[in-house]
C-alpha cells in the first residue's frame, strides 16, 4: 500500500489529488490487525494442521490465515482450501460473495 502511495506522489498535483482523495476513501473503512505473538502461536498451528493433512500453504499464506484468525476476521480469496479444518472458519471464497 505504501509503494501504491508513493507512486501517487510522484503524479502532479492535479493528477495525483483525486486518486490520494480515492484511496483515502477505500481505506477509510479498513483496520490494521497486528502480528502479536498469538499470531504466531496460531501461525505454527495452522503450519502444523496443513503439513500433518499434506497440504501445505506458503509461509506469508499462513502468515496471513493466522491473523485473520486471531482477530476473528474472515479472510476472503480467490483460492478455495478444501482440506484445511483449522481454516476453514476464517476462509471464505471470493467467488461465493
Amino acid at each position: 500500500m505504501r509503494a501504491l502511495w508513493c507512486e501517487l506522489l510522484r503524479l502532479p498535483p492535479t493528477a495525483a489529488a483525486p486518486r490520494l482523495a480515492a484511496l483515502a476513501q477505500f481505506l477509510l473503512p479498513m483496520q490494521l490487525l497486528l502480528f502479536d505473538s498469538e499470531c504466531a502461536a496460531q501461525a505454527a498451528r495452522i503450519r502444523t494442521e496443513l503439513e500433518a493433512a499434506g497440504t501445505p500453504i506458503g509461509p506469508y499464506d499462513t502468515l496471513i490465515a493466522a491473523t485473520a484468525s486471531r482477530h476473528h476476521a474472515t479472510l476472503v480469496s480467490r483460492f478455495k482450501l478444501e482440506t484445511a479444518q483449522t481454516l476453514s472458519a476464517v476462509v471464505g471464497n471470493l467467488a461465493a460473495i
